[in-house]
């Protein structure tokens, strides 16, 4: 409501550890405390926080899940009710927790701009031909972009919208089929393995809206008790992330 981005962390046994917006509308850093956590490998934290523009995971996002061991998931809650929920697919995770953090982040960043460099394409070229609007576009971008990683294997995302609106859903396939094309390419030159799950299993979920209770069934723990911060707080400067180093959280795009 306050239209700011604000973070909630669980830890898998469904402790809420931090919890605090830093009064931005389009991002928020994490705080040190919670780096400490997420480098840990066997942390398995969980964030959540609300993208107020209603977006689906930016490349942002995404990139913190190849930089912190000890991040399973990113849970995006929206304004219009929607939640989407990201973790890399196993055997990304292997490769990623084996690399150094930094490089795993530029591939990270590097395989969702390949998908999104494709989706914008598509999307762009059917706003130029009268088909969609282009506020229809930019509502579908993020989530066919991140439709497209779960499609090639990159990630297991799950999002209770559902993408052949306004489109049909073999238009919505077939650009998530261009996109998985691309993303496998680079995968292949930068030796990331990708999940062996059948392509066209993947497919069929990867358009498929889930209800909120099976995406967050998934996580390893639900919310507690609060045992530090309190839900919606804002931070002070010694306790947010604007030392943690750029890039380090989430936001929209």
């Amino acid at each position: 409501e306050t239209g700011n981005e604000h973070l909630v962390s669980v830890d898998q046994e469904g402790n809420v550890g931090h919890a605090y917006t830093v009064g931005k509308p389009d991002s928020v850093a994490f705080s040190p405390d919670l780096i400490r956590a997420m480098n840990e490998s066997g942390a398995a934290v969980v964030a959540h926080h609300n993208h107020p523009s209603n977006s689906a995971h930016s490349s942002t996002d995404i990139k913190q899940l190849f930089r912190y061991p000890g991040l399973d998931a990113v849970v995006v809650h929206t304004n219009d009710g929607a939640t989407m929920m990201a973790r890399l697919s196993p055997e990304v995770k292997m490769w990623a927790v084996g690399q150094d953090p930094g490089e795993a982040t530029d591939v990270g960043f590097g395989l969702y701009d390949r998908a999104a460099s494709i989706v914008t394409q598509r999307l762009g070229a059917l706003i130029d031909n009268g088909k969609i609007t282009r506020s229809a576009g930019n509502y579908l971008h993020a989530d066919i972009v991140n439709r497209a990683l779960d499609a090639a294997g990159v990630t297991d995302y799950m999002s209770s919208r559902r993408p052949t609106i306004p489109l049909p859903d073999a238009l919505i396939k077939n650009i998530i089929r261009n996109a998985v094309t691309e993303v496998r390419k680079l995968a292949d030159r930068e030796g990331v393995p990708l999940s062996s799950e059948d392509f066209d299993a993947r497919l069929y979920r990867s358009t498929r809206a889930v209800q909120h209770e099976e995406s967050l069934a998934r996580l390893p723990g639900q919310p507690q008790e609060p045992s530090a911060g309190r839900p919606g707080r804002e931070v002070g400067a010694g306790e947010r992330g604007e030392d943690a180093g750029e890039g380090q959280g989430l936001a929209e795009e």
